[in-house]
């Protein structure tokens, strides 16, 4: 296959037992932003560290993205979890925009975002973006809110390691 747009959301630790090394998970991802063409498009999450350190040698436009960097071109603040779910504005040059979500969890607003970034890149308009985070439905036991019996919860059964337990707490 030969993509035009990569969007690179995580480099972690999660492989070692395939590449033995994060130097040799950093090169295998980010391989795909070097062989893109020059008139491709890299979406980039600056707050992984890996991916904050990494220097693209493609000469290829790269947008990046963030929730705690802020020097991004698309920065997401103003957080907020309730029964709903996650509200959160994004920042681009010197607009504001609002977005809702049915999603908890801080790791979905940067996969959000990631969308957004690359969504407004293509030309889709800021409205139209808006409507369709607001539509987008729970992935089964990833941090799913359930009710049973009048109890409501955050089903997460899905993440079985440490960073993943994590998650609905930081939520809650």
């Amino acid at each position: 296959i030969e993509p035009k747009y990569a969007v690179i959301t995580s480099i972690g630790p999660q492989h070692l037992s395939t590449f033995k090394k994060m130097d040799n998970i950093i090169k295998e991802k980010m391989s795909l932003v070097e062989m893109l063409p020059h008139d491709g498009l890299a979406v980039l999450n600056k707050d992984n560290v890996y991916i904050n350190e990494y220097v693209v040698k493609n000469d290829v436009r790269c947008v990046s993205y963030g929730i705690m960097n802020t020097d991004v071109d698309y920065f997401a603040d103003n957080l907020k979890y309730s029964i709903e779910g996650s509200t959160f504005d994004v920042n681009y040059k010197d607009e504001t925009y609002e977005f809702k979500t049915r999603l908890l969890g801080e790791h979905n607003v940067l996969n959000i975002l990631s969308a957004i970034a690359l969504g407004r890149e293509l030309g889709i308009t800021w409205e139209k973006l808006q409507t369709a985070v607001r539509n987008v439905k729970f992935i089964e036991h990833r941090l799913e809110l359930k009710t049973i019996n009048g109890r409501t919860f955050i089903d997460n059964a899905f993440n079985s390691n440490p960073e993943g337990a994590k998650m609905p707490l930081k939520v809650v």
